[in-house]
This record gives structure tokens, sequence and C-alpha cells, in this order.
């Protein structure tokens, strides 16, 4: 019997604890909607309190993918001050453009390509895809094909047949710096001729597109897209710091759900 209601007794501790917790982030919300000048049913707060909390969590794990990428701390705060200033310069997606550089940082870490550098290329990619139109998508897929030749130290048609469609163009500058045409690139490409190739033309590529387009990119920046981009970004930054904010309730609502189910 004792035991029984040292059970229950844990149990009704738990349930205080949630209760207390969801009373702290609710008074949060509402605040936050009070601010706002909207009203949250009971429902709508549950499923803006999931939301919220998965996109901080996206991104917290995506800006620690930076640092843990990065070959120091203080090299990850660069990184990080970097790549949201390029959100900003370009009017791109936040989480989108977040996560893609914690990709490529990853896969450039064995290379010899470091530091400013890589900001400098990855600054080079994100002009060229701005003024190309590039969605999340294209833009996500050309990062990573660029990466992946990068990382492996040499050019293959398996990532730069894609590359060559993403970042269209791209084709006709390799060209030049191999001596050859675009139709002579694609017969190397097709007899595994490139294999050999030294990757740091593809540097140089994109550095050489990059500032040849780089008169287009006030333009590309007045589009539609650009600035849903924007509103987008202001959204989800207010849900990140709003969770962050309040990031010691909710974990321990968490620990009070935790406990409640055990």
């Amino acid at each position: 019997v004792q035991q029984a209601q040292a059970g229950l007794n844990q149990m009704e501790q738990s349930a205080n604890k949630t209760e207390a917790s969801i009373s702290n982030l609710n008074g949060a919300l509402r605040t936050m909607s009070g601010a706002l000048g909207v009203g949250f049913g009971a429902h709508a707060l549950v499923s803006f309190a999931k939301d919220a909390v998965q996109s901080a969590a996206d991104y917290e794990g995506a800006m620690k993918r930076i640092v843990f990428a990065s070959s120091s701390m203080e090299e990850g705060q660069k990184n990080l001050a970097f790549i949201r200033a390029e959100v900003d310069k370009f009017r791109i997606p936040l989480q989108e453009a977040t996560d893609d550089y914690g990709k490529f940082l990853a896969m450039l870490a064995g290379s010899d390509i470091a530091g400013d550098q890589v900001r400098e290329l990855h600054d080079q990619i994100l002009t060229i895809a701005k003024i190309k139109g590039l969605d999340a998508g294209q833009l996500s897929a050309g990062v990573m094909n660029l990466g992946k030749m990068l990382e492996a130290g040499g050019m293959d048609a398996r990532h730069l047949r894609p590359l060559e469609m993403q970042l269209s163009g791209i084709g006709q500058y390799i060209a030049n710096l191999m001596g050859t045409t675009v139709h002579g690139l694609a017969e190397m490409r097709n007899k595994g001729l490139l294999s050999a190739a030294d990757p740091k033309i593809l540097l140089e590529a994109v550095k050489r597109q990059a500032a040849d387009l780089e008169k287009f990119l006030p333009e590309s920046l007045t589009t539609l897209q650009s600035g849903l981009n924007e509103v987008s970004n202001a959204w989800l930054e207010f849900k990140n710091n709003l969770v962050l904010e309040n990031k010691a309730e909710i974990i321990g609502l968490f620990d009070a759900m935790k406990e409640g189910v055990k």
C-alpha cells in the first residue's frame, strides 16, 4: 500500500510539474499573441507550439553542424555570422541556406580549402545561384555536387554533368580554363578523362562566372520570391527566438512529461 501511495504521489508531482511547465509556456505564447493582436485557441496554441519548437530545433541543429564542421570554435562563430549575413545579402531562405552551408563545410573539412577561401567560394556560388534564379533545391544540389568534387580532389561526370545544369554556363568557364571548348569538355567527361584534372579549376571557374554575373545582382534581389523569403525568414526567426528564450521552460515540460509516462 505504501509503495502504491508513493507511486501515486510521484505521478501527482509529475502532473503538477507538467501543468506548471505548460502554464509557463502558455504564458509566453499568449504574451506573444497579444503583441501580435491575434488569439490562440487551445488547439491552435498546441499546433503553433509544436511547429515553433520543431523549427527552433532544426535551426539549432543546423547551427551546431556548422560549428562542428569548423576547424575551431572561433571559426565556427565566423561561419555562423557569415551565413547569416549571406541570407540577408541574397534574400534567400534561412533554414535551407544554414543547412547547406553546414554540409558544404563538412565535405571540405578534409580538403586544403579552408577559412576565408571557403566563405569566398560559397559567396560566389550564391551570387551565381541568385542571378540564375535557382530555387532552394537546385542551389542545395549545386553546392553538394561542387563540394563532392572538391572533397574527392578530382572532377567526375557523375557530379560535373548536373553541376553544369545547376550553375548553367559554368561549363564554358571550365572549358576555357582547360584550353578546350564546351564540346571538347563533354567528350573528355564522357571518356572519363577528367578524373586527373585539377579540381582547383572549379574554384577559378566559379570565381570568373560570379564576377561576370555580379552586375545583375541588384536586379535579382527585387523579385517577389526574394520578398517572400524575407517574410518567411522573419517569421522563422520570430518563432526560433520565442522558443530559445523559453528553452528552460520547454525542457522542463519535456522532463515532466517523460516522468509522467514512466
